[in-house]
């Protein structure tokens, strides 16, 4: 007999992260100007993107300033 498949059994504990966390993290984002879409906006109107020169280096930046 083959031996049994260990998969999935090694007994590690989910690590969740505190709702007030997760919170604090979607406000940040939001507080960040959003632009339309200029394709089809009829189409696209919950869509909102970030400005193409923010980048994600910018955006921990100010996380880790605003955390201080």
């Amino acid at each position: 007999m083959p031996a049994s498949d260990l998969r999935r059994k090694h007994g590690h504990v989910k690590r969740k992260i505190p709702q007030a966390s997760l919170d604090y993290v979607k406000a940040h984002i939001a507080s960040f100007p959003v632009n339309d879409s200029h394709y089809t906006r009829t189409h696209s109107e919950h869509r909102k993107y970030l400005n193409p020169s923010l980048s994600l280096e910018q955006m921990y930046r100010m996380y880790v300033s605003e955390c201080q």
